[in-house]
């Protein structure tokens, strides 16, 4: 994540556990932790598709950072390509920004067309490995239990637990 270009800062009260090593934090006068996260851009969109254990699958999409810095030059213009592109994404599957991350993230189990995709889960400790998309053929990702098969639907791919 630190390879993925920065876009700001945001301070606030500790929101997580464990604090980054290069986030930047201090006490106030109660006591309470303070922190300045650095927030990133990165070059891919993710869709969370399993939650137990917690699969993310995510597609390079290299302009996302140039989106979102011209969306920040522009004032947080409503008609920039970052606000068309997040506003694509259907509400009811779209969760907001994180606190480092400023790309939404997406849950469900439909994945558009297009190529570049990735798999990596932090219950199962596996980094970001290639998920081979072919428009006839399917892909599985073993679990403990199981495993998650990605087939072909009309318009990209479906994900089915079996």
């Amino acid at each position: 994540m630190n390879t993925w270009p920065a876009t700001g800062t945001f301070e606030t009260y500790s929101v997580y556990d464990q604090i980054q090593p290069g986030d930047i934090h201090h006490q106030d006068d109660y006591g309470n932790t303070i922190v300045t996260y650095t927030q990133r851009v990165a070059p891919s969109r993710f869709v969370i598709v399993s939650i137990e254990p917690t699969v993310i699958v995510m597609q390079s999409v290299p302009e996302l950072p140039a989106w979102r810095e011209e969306y920040v030059q522009q004032g947080y213009s409503r008609d920039s390509r970052w606000i068309r592109w997040f506003m694509s994404l259907p509400e009811q599957q779209r969760l907001p920004d994180l606190v480092w991350l400023q790309n939404p993230l997406k849950f469900g189990t439909a994945l558009p067309c297009g190529s570049g995709w990735k798999w990596f889960s932090p219950d199962l400790e596996l980094l970001p490995t290639d998920l081979p998309l072919v428009e006839n053929g399917s892909a599985v990702i073993p679990l403990d239990r199981g495993q998650l098969k990605f087939q072909p639907s009309g318009s990209g791919w479906r994900v089915v637990r079996e």
